[in-house]
């Protein structure tokens, strides 16, 4: 059935419109366990960059979510992760403590940083292993996003790009916790082609040296030190390569990788 929205309901209280198993690479996630999948929990759109509820998920169909309904999806098509992918994570506790009861190894939010600090606070202490933070370059830094930089375990960001950069953003950001950073439009209407490759050009003038930076053209993680292709992406999908999974390093000339792998 076709629920309508409500104010007086929260539409992440235990509820999802989408348990779907999904590539790491897709959340995006490039850095960390690669080749692995992850049971995708949220809205039907994911996160936004904005941390509103965009309008059409005001409109979605929703089914309940309990811990052994999580363990169970997941069981099925051999998942030891859950991601905690809708637009209002930070927000509300009781969504999140569904996926922490489900007794999956491995854990994933994906947030635009805005929410409250306590429920962020039970996130960090429950120990979230990684966590995909979404930026608008244009826009003043999220209130909660400091304290995910700070804190969290295994950081990645998405920078929403556009032909407006608040260049002071970038000074705020700790970038010493960030594992690598993503360049997407802020919205998928907005470029393509070289006009994308230019707004992405100019974004990463004012990323710091040594940060790992991915784009439309950049998809691919090298070793730093030979050249080696270590794992090869195209769609959300990914093939590894010259990657000693094991020993972490490159397997031609055994450079460690920045690649986080367990």
């Amino acid at each position: 059935r076709r629920l309508m929205f409500d104010d007086s309901v929260n539409p992440y209280d235990g509820t999802a419109a989408m348990v779907v198993p999904q590539n790491i690479e897709k959340i995006p996630l490039f850095h960390w366990r690669p080749g692995a999948r992850s049971l995708s929990v949220g809205s039907r759109d994911g996160a936004s960059f904005s941390g509103i509820l965009p309008d059409d998920e005001q409109r979605t169909f929703r089914r309940t979510v309990s811990p052994d309904l999580i363990a169970g999806a997941a069981h099925k098509v051999g998942i030891d992760t859950w991601s905690a992918s809708w637009t209002a994570s930070l927000r509300y506790p009781h969504g999140l403590d569904q996926l922490f009861q489900s007794g999956l190894a491995y854990s994933v939010v994906c947030t635009a940083g805005y929410g409250e600090a306590s429920c962020l606070s039970n996130a960090l202490d429950s120990g979230v292993d990684a966590w995909s933070v979404l930026i608008d370059a244009s826009a003043d830094p999220s209130p909660l996003l400091s304290t995910i930089l700070q804190h969290g375990r295994h950081v990645e960001i998405s920078l929403g790009v556009s032909d407006h950069l608040n260049e002071a953003l970038f000074a705020a950001i700790n970038w010493s916790n960030v594992s690598a950073v993503h360049l997407v439009p802020l919205k998928t209407t907005l470029a393509v082609g070289l006009l994308l490759q230019g707004w992405e050009e100019h974004t990463r003038s004012f990323i710091p040296d040594g940060i790992i930076t991915y784009d439309s053209r950049h998809q691919n993680t090298r070793c730093q030190q030979c050249g080696e292709e270590l794992v090869w992406r195209s769609n959300g999908r990914s093939r590894l390569g010259a990657i000693d999974l094991e020993s972490n390093c490159c397997s031609e000339c055994g450079h460690p990788t920045p690649i986080t792998s367990f």
